[in-house]
């Protein structure tokens, strides 16, 4: 799903994954002038791994929901890679994840209020 602000361009993708219902993400990327796609946030279903904040030093646990967030301060330390800080979610399912993403980046839904056709992953 393609946004336009102005002259800012945003991009919505859902993926999902056939075999692990658990595996999805809802990413929010921004079309940055300088450096290309930039992921501002990314919702994420429960991981086998942890994540460590680098700069915070915080573990996210593996087999938690979370939500990578754009940050200066991560940005300002990497801004090619776009380091994020990522937070637990409570979200349990796509469908959960995608009514907190709505709501937290103030979208508007979709045409028929459905998720975007999710890439198989």
């Amino acid at each position: 799903m393609d946004i336009t602000v102005g002259e800012h361009h945003f991009q919505v993708i859902v993926r999902t994954n056939t075999l692990l219902p658990h595996d999805y993400s809802i990413v929010l990327l921004y079309t940055h002038p300088q450096y290309g796609a930039v992921r501002l946030r990314r919702y994420h279903g429960p991981l086998r791994t942890a994540h460590e904040n680098d700069l915070e030093g915080e573990i996210v646990p593996a087999g938690q929901p979370h939500i990578h967030k754009a940050t200066q301060r991560y940005g300002e330390k990497n801004p090619e890679r776009h380091d994020h800080y990522a937070v637990l979610a409570h979200f349990t399912s796509l469908e959960e994840a995608w009514e907190q993403f709505i709501q937290e980046c103030a979208l508007q839904r979709p045409p028929g209020d459905q998720l975007p056709l999710p890439l198989g992953g």
